[in-house]
């Protein structure tokens, strides 16, 4: 700062001043008029050291005939303390149940302009405030180097802001500052996102377009509300993608395409990367053969079965005809046949019995025949009387086979008119099988149990007459599964989608 000093020394005088110690302070005059002068400190800028310390300011008064008288002014020039200063980190990103952090963070660090000793000054840091401490079992520091250090919390995420400011030792005196500007950043901590698995279905073999509204996605989940972006793992083998990061997509097949492929993505929040999830795509006619699949296999296809049946769909073959193929396989039949040893028999079935049932099926064109041979045998007559020893032979046994095929207790007129013919000799047991297997309470049970199967409703009264119908005229268990399946309500459920267009299934 400027000093001005006003000086009346009186007539026919003139001034001059001068300093001791030019490089700390030197001083002038506005004039030599001792009636109008001004006196003028000049301090030197702080550019060396040291840039304090004492100095004397001489003023001198010269009259005409050269004779002077002076008058020093003692100056003490004290240094103010220069605050330290530093460049922020910046915001931290860290993985939620990751490792201890301990990174260089702050640069540029300066500790101020010295003390008035001339001293080096020793600078120190402080968090002046942390929020959202609970993310931390270990809450942050920077070192004086500006190591930044902490520990997230076991199963935590979210957002923390953190305020920091340096110190030096040099203190407050004489104005001076000894505490940085505050400077804030923000300690993010981010779960682990998760990806789940996706299904399309192909309208047609042409290029597909999936927008980010159906894209994948869709019930992905970033637990720490960060914003998802999707990269691709692994390109689809029977076609190409091109995926985007807001999770839209094409797709488009190849001719190698067999009625089904996918595709391997994960997810990432900027900080961490999901698992990996897979998008399947199927054509409508594959997804009809897995469906068929799953609900008489009770499986999805293998690689081979599903491009086999597929083929054979789009070459023309119907799906009912698919259908029986599948009926009549080993793999349906087995399971179908152990069913019908623990429904009429009530045990495990033998490998023999296994293979000899098997046979009776195929040669027979459908169950009718092996659940007719089961139910006459001496060992479901045993195991019926067994049951019921309250009961007459012939009692037991019909009540064994509304318990067992028809699955409920026989009524008082049911039991008495079956049981009543047996004693008579005016049925045989084979006669009485088929009046219940060919009945037409099996046969709207059959029947609502197919609807309930394929088409996951009851029949309405007319179908289930319908179809009664046509069992009473001869029609097997295979035919009336083939006829469901061949509903156009069987294939359009799902609708299948526009052609160029993906629909999202799971």
């Amino acid at each position: 700062d400027d000093v001005d000093v006003d000086l009346h020394l009186g007539d026919q005088l003139t001034l001059s001043v001068t300093s001791d110690t030019p490089d700390l302070v030197t001083a002038s005059l506005s004039s030599s008029d001792p009636s109008t002068a001004a006196l003028t400190l000049h301090f030197a800028p702080n550019t060396f050291s040291p840039a304090n310390g004492p100095a004397t300011v001489t003023l001198t008064a010269t009259d005409k005939s050269g004779l002077t008288a002076q008058d020093p002014i003692d100056v003490t020039v004290y240094q103010a303390n220069v605050p330290p200063t530093f460049v922020s980190g910046g915001n931290v990103q860290v993985l939620m149940n990751s490792a201890p952090y301990n990174r260089s963070w702050a640069s540029s660090i300066e500790n101020g302009n010295g003390d008035p000793t001339g001293e080096t000054l020793n600078v120190t840091t402080s968090i002046v405030s942390t929020t959202n401490r609970n993310l931390f079992s270990s809450p942050p520091t920077v070192d004086a180097a500006g190591k930044l250090s902490f520990t997230p919390a076991p199963n935590q995420f979210g957002t923390a802001t953190i305020a920091v400011a340096l110190h030096n030792s040099g203190g407050t005196l004489h104005g001076g500052s000894d505490t940085s500007a505050v400077q804030t950043f923000q300690i993010e901590v981010a779960g682990q996102p998760t990806a789940v698995n996706h299904a399309y279905l192909l309208g047609a073999d042409a290029a597909a377009l999936v927008a980010a509204s159906s894209g994948v996605l869709v019930g992905d989940h970033d637990p720490s509300g960060l914003p998802l972006s999707v990269q691709l793992v692994s390109p689809p083998s029977s076609g190409s993608v091109q995926l985007k990061a807001d999770g839209s997509f094409t797709y488009t097949p190849s001719a190698s395409f067999q009625g089904s492929d996918s595709f391997a993505y994960q997810v990432t929040n900027g900080v961490a990367v999901s698992n990996v999830a897979t998008v399947t795509i199927t054509s409508e006619q594959a997804a009809i053969i897995e469906k068929l699949y799953q609900q008489v296999l009770g499986r999805a296809p293998d690689a081979g079965g599903l491009a086999y049946w597929t083929q054979q769909v789009d070459a023309g073959q119907p799906y009912g005809t698919v259908a029986q193929g599948i009926f009549e396989s080993d793999e349906r039949l087995d399971p179908i046949i152990e069913g019908y040893y623990q429904q009429f028999l009530l045990r495990p079935a033998d490998a023999a019995g296994l293979a000899y049932w098997d046979q009776v099926w195929k040669a027979s064109g459908g169950p009718e025949q092996v659940i007719g041979g089961m139910i006459t045998s001496p060992e479901f007559y045993a195991s019926a009387v067994a049951a019921r020893p309250d009961l007459s032979a012939n009692a037991a046994w019909v009540t064994a086979l509304y318990e067992r095929l028809l699955n409920r207790e026989p009524d008082s007129g049911g039991l008495q008119y079956w049981t009543s013919n047996l004693n008579s000799g005016q049925m045989t047991l084979v006669d009485v099988v088929n009046g219940f297997e060919y009945g037409t309470e099996n046969f709207q049970n059959l029947t609502t149990h197919f609807f309930q199967q394929y088409l996951g409703r009851n029949p309405t009264a007319a179908e289930l007459a319908s179809y009664v119908q046509q069992f009473e005229q001869g029609a097997t268990d295979a035919d009336i599964q083939t006829e469901i399946i061949n509903l156009p309500e069987y294939r359009n459920s799902p609708p299948p989608p526009a052609t160029g267009t993906l629909e999202l299934l799971s």
